[in-house]
């Protein structure tokens, strides 16, 4: 099949997660972002995908698939940002790949809304709540302020909001957290710190 397409499965994958994630929520009326993210779960442990949605890998359809719900949901919802995350906190901590591959895909979704949208509200919102993460006493929240501030571009190369840049910059200085994923904040902050 890849053949006779001139792309790649990434690519297909992109396109038809995200066509049937909004399809999928123009049919789902109802439901907090907790009930719609445990659905999903359920349906990756039921049909053994954990394999397709290993840590990091980002470019499975379910992770499109997620994404665009998690858009959808976002974008059409007046929650703040911040309760969205709290309501997840839970299935976040999930063994992996499950928690982190929630996690992820809320945050690269928040990421390309603020990327994205030209909403000063909402893109104050997400550069609060990056600040707030990066002042946290948990390693966890830290990680999460790194992944909003990376996801707030779309190519590592872009220019970085100046409130975001300040929380970076506060982040390459927490040891903790650079012990853990030190290489990937320096390659990103090249040429921006």
């Amino acid at each position: 099949m890849l053949a006779l397409v001139p792309c790649t499965l990434d690519s297909i994958n992109h396109i038809s997660g995200y066509k049937v994630g909004e399809q999928y929520m123009t049919l789902i009326k109802e439901g907090t972002i907790h009930e719609l993210s445990w659905i999903i779960v359920q349906f990756v442990i039921q049909n053994g995908l954990e394999e397709t949605i290993e840590a990091g890998s980002n470019k499975s359809f379910m992770d499109y698939f997620l994404r665009k719900c998690f858009e959808h949901y976002i974008g059409h919802n007046e929650k703040s940002l911040r309760s969205v995350y709290d309501e997840l906190k839970g299935i976040f901590k999930m063994d992996s790949p499950l928690g982190p591959f929630v996690k992820r895909n809320l945050t690269c979704a928040a990421g390309n809304l603020f990327e994205n949208r030209r909403d000063k509200a909402y893109q104050s919102e997400y550069i609060k709540l990056a600040q707030q993460f990066a002042e946290a006493d948990d390693l966890y929240d830290r990680l999460t302020a790194w992944f909003l501030i990376r996801n707030s571009v779309e190519e590592p190369q872009d220019e970085l909001n100046v409130e975001l840049l300040e929380a970076l910059k506060d982040l390459m200085s927490d040891t903790e957290l650079m012990d853990k994923i030190g290489l990937e904040v320096e390659a990103f902050a090249k040429g921006k710190v």
